[in-house]
């Protein structure tokens, strides 16, 4: 399994673990739509951490390229979230 696989579970484990304890307390979850944008650029690493630093609740997108990399992007361009201008990841 490659390394951005593997963040990506990790990412996601630890989003459900925080999601059920939560629950079980019977607290209101807080999801942020991908992330925090007032803390972080969204779809980042940096984001996810504040989210889970605030024991939010957050969604993400990921996306696979045509080299079969995957991607956190929410857009089917760059160019609204990097200095990029290609076009769909894909």
């Amino acid at each position: 399994m490659t390394t951005p696989h593997r963040i990506l579970l990790l990412l996601l484990s630890l989003v459900a673990a925080s999601a059920h304890a939560d629950a079980a307390e019977g607290r209101p979850l807080i999801v942020a739509h991908r992330g925090l944008l007032r803390h972080a650029p969204e779809n980042t690493l940096a984001n996810f951490r504040a989210c889970l630093e605030l024991r939010l609740g957050f969604e993400f997108d990921v996306q696979k390229t045509k080299d079969g990399q995957l991607v956190c992007i929410h857009d089917s361009a760059v160019d609204r979230t990097t200095n990029g201008t290609a076009g769909s990841p894909n």
